[in-house]
């Protein structure tokens, strides 16, 4: 970003009380490790990526079917704390950039995964989709 547009970012926020910066002067800043990505083929549904997630950008079971794991990564902050809490290696640290879009919806992605009942019947998901039994006994 260069002079101007910093001149003109403040006009605008001093104008209309929003600045924004221009997608381009995005470009190049640091990602650090990168938007997290999912190997849906390793994941077992568990949940404990969704458990440790600080921002509540994972979701599974809540507003996507239990067999659906949801990543919002308009709420990422690339932390990695799923990277860390998945036993099965399932999540990755991709090195890209969190994606930039100005429909919210653009940066839902959404997997499918295969639920494993490692539980038993109690723990299993419920027939409304919520895997809460299998949590409390945790």
């Amino acid at each position: 970003m260069g002079v101007f547009d910093v001149i003109a970012t403040f006009r605008r926020l001093l104008k209309r009380g929003i600045g924004t910066v221009p997608r381009s002067g995005l470009v190049g800043l640091p990602t650090g490790p990168g938007r997290p990505v999912l190997d849906a083929q390793a994941c077992d549904g568990c949940g404990k990526c969704v458990e440790v997630c600080p921002t509540h950008a994972l979701a599974m079971g809540e507003w996507a079917p239990a067999s659906r794991l949801a990543v919002d990564y308009g709420a990422c902050i690339s932390c990695m704390e799923c990277v860390l809490a998945c036993e099965l290696k399932a999540w990755s640290a991709s090195g890209e950039q969190l994606p930039i879009s100005s429909n919210r919806l653009d940066l839902v992605q959404s997997y499918s995964i295969t639920v494993h009942d490692r539980y038993g019947p109690e723990g299993d998901v419920d027939g409304d989709g919520s895997r809460t039994a299998r949590i409390l006994a945790d």
